[in-house]
């Protein structure tokens, strides 16, 4: 580290604090610390005063912000970030039913009926049963309620493909919630029939499929969904994350709402609103109002619309025609008139619409223009969930409209679907990411999938689809972390490791910014701090403590 910005940053940390302020009770000294802060971007310890930092640099003035039975922490060198902050994400109950297990991602439809008889089997007498496939199995013909009936005997079963926007059900289920022949399509969803009837097929497509979900996770009794929101919380503070961005289409708002609050969380918690009617319907029907803060660690702001699907199903919604199926735009879930009274309705909140043709894109560009444009739009940060097809000739508008993306690396893993999905002119420009942040464009990271950051950092930093738009290590960490917090206005308060920010960080087992590429998935955190409080311990670090415990 060169003298020169140690000096800066000593001075930094000696200006932090005022003559009259409190001394802090808490050094973590000796690190590799990345501040996720452009203007000072590394130093070697910080002070902590209660929930907040006092002070960020070289090791000898942060040491000067001691008070007495100050606690202090020899990191030994290792890497400290800011605390990962997941900005997409899905959490709530877990489906009730014994599991399928079924080999891989893309199963064949074979594959699953058999692993249906297994769980049958095993199941307890009337039990439901669930389970992930792929596309491979979901889009094969012989894929109907029918068959699910016979393989699990009439059972309750529920399969729902790894992109999450299509699922198969058995006719039990059908039943239990009502859905018949003459059911309509729900707003922006739709479901399957047999080929030339009207006999519903089982398959349930978009909103069709959310609707069917949520209710039966909101059967999941009120201890079975503390359980699994804590299980989450121990695994993400496992990886140092600290703040979560759940998109909620999982439950109600104001019933996750109410399980957090039973739940007690330790870490921070953003409620994303998920309506499931048409944006244009003046009630979300999203139950009664809730806090903008219920309780400290929760906010609750944003709504989210999924405006198309994924390429996987070929339904997102493209300007060029698909290669395979030839001849397909792919589909959108509402209107261009209810995507317009979406985004009208995100000037009073903040705005998440998952975007990912370039087709759907366009709309939502060509409709914030025509609602005010760049003046309008600009602070209030409207985001756009994937952004996969933010073309090249999009991009100057996104980035006047103020349009923050946040991406998802892992979805950077499904080259073989994009190549035969797309012409090759097409998937030469999809899925930028190096580009958007040489535009200006604010980049996040969010999971939506594998939890494990270091995964997706991974995949960010080699992009596996386009390896000419991977990003550096330092980009990556600063999007999950500085760029997730701008994503939900909160970068004043976290993001960043700096004097008067909260003292949310992880200490890493590995140095993220040295390790080869395929060991990055390895990394965990051996210390999570949330608000200055000790949150997870793996007894690495701690066990060599000076002074007072940390426990």
């Amino acid at each position: 580290m060169k003298a020169g910005l140690l000096a800066a940053l000593a001075t930094l940390a000696v200006a932090a604090r005022g003559s009259a302020a409190p001394p802090a009770d808490l050094l973590l000294l000796n690190g590799k610390v990345f501040t996720a802060d452009p203007a000072h971007p590394w130093a070697e310890a910080i002070a902590i005063r209660g929930e907040r930092i006092v002070a960020v640099g070289e090791r000898a003035a942060v040491e000067r912000e001691a008070g007495r039975g100050v606690r202090r922490l020899d990191l030994g060198g290792r890497v400290v970030i800011p605390g990962i902050n997941d900005a997409h994400a899905h959490v709530g109950p877990e489906l009730p039913g014994t599991p399928i297990a079924v080999k891989g991602m893309e199963p064949s439809f074979d594959d699953v009926l058999a692993a249906v008889r297994e769980a049958a089997a095993a199941a307890p007498a009337g039990g439901s049963l669930k389970g992930e496939v792929g596309w491979t199995a979901l889009s094969d013909p012989r894929a109907t309620r029918a068959a699910l009936d016979e393989a699990a005997g009439g059972r309750p079963v529920v399969l729902e493909c790894w992109t999450g926007h299509d699922g198969l059900v058995s006719s039990a289920v059908l039943r239990a919630a009502g859905i018949g022949e003459e059911s309509w399509n729900p707003p922006g969803g739709f479901y399957g029939h047999l080929t030339g009837t009207r006999t519903l097929s089982g398959a349930l497509h978009e909103y069709a499929l959310w609707r069917l979900t949520r209710r039966l996770r909101s059967e999941v009794p009120a201890e079975q969904a503390v359980r699994d929101v804590h299980a989450f919380e121990q695994q993400a503070l496992r990886f140092g994350i600290t703040s979560v961005q759940d998109m909620s289409n999982a439950l109600r708002r104001d019933a996750f709402v109410r399980l957090l609050a039973q739940a007690r969380p330790i870490l921070r918690w953003r409620v994303i609103t998920f309506p499931m009617v048409e944006p244009s319907q003046p009630d979300l029907d999203e139950g009664p109002e809730v806090p903008a803060h219920p309780t400290p660690l929760v906010t609750v702001s944003g709504t989210k619309w999924i405006l198309d699907g994924t390429p996987v199903e070929a339904r997102a919604l493209m300007r060029d025609a698909y290669a395979d199926p030839a001849g397909r735009y792919g589909q959108g879930n509402f209107r261009p008139e209810a995507v317009l009274a979406a985004i009208r309705r995100g000037g009073a909140d903040p705005l998440l619409l998952h975007a990912v043709g370039d087709r759907i894109i366009a709309q939502v560009i060509a409709s914030m223009q025509q609602l005010g444009g760049e003046a309008t739009w600009r602070p209030r940060r409207l985001r756009i969930e994937h952004g996969d097809g933010l073309m090249p000739d999009l991009v100057d508008s996104a980035r006047r409209l103020g349009i923050v993306v946040v991406q998802n690396p892992s979805h950077f893993t499904i080259g073989d679907v994009l190549s035969r999905r797309y012409k090759p002119e097409v998937r030469a420009r999809f899925q930028p990411l190096r580009s958007l942040i040489a535009a200006g464009i604010p980049l996040a990271l969010g999971s939506d999938g594998p939890v494990n950051p270091y995964l997706n950092l991974m995949f960010a930093t080699t992009h596996p689809a386009r390896p000419d738009e991977a990003i550096d290590r330092e980009q990556a960490v600063a999007a999950y972390t500085r760029g997730s917090a701008y994503a939900e206005f909160a970068e004043g308060e976290k993001g960043t490791l700096a004097p008067g920010m909260l003292a949310d960080l992880a200490v890493l087992s590995q140095d993220v910014f040295a390790v080869p590429p395929g060991d990055l998935p390895k990394t965990e955190s051996v210390l999570t701090l949330v608000g200055g409080k000790v949150v997870y311990d793996a007894g690495v670090i701690s066990s060599h403590a000076k002074g007072a415990s940390l426990d």
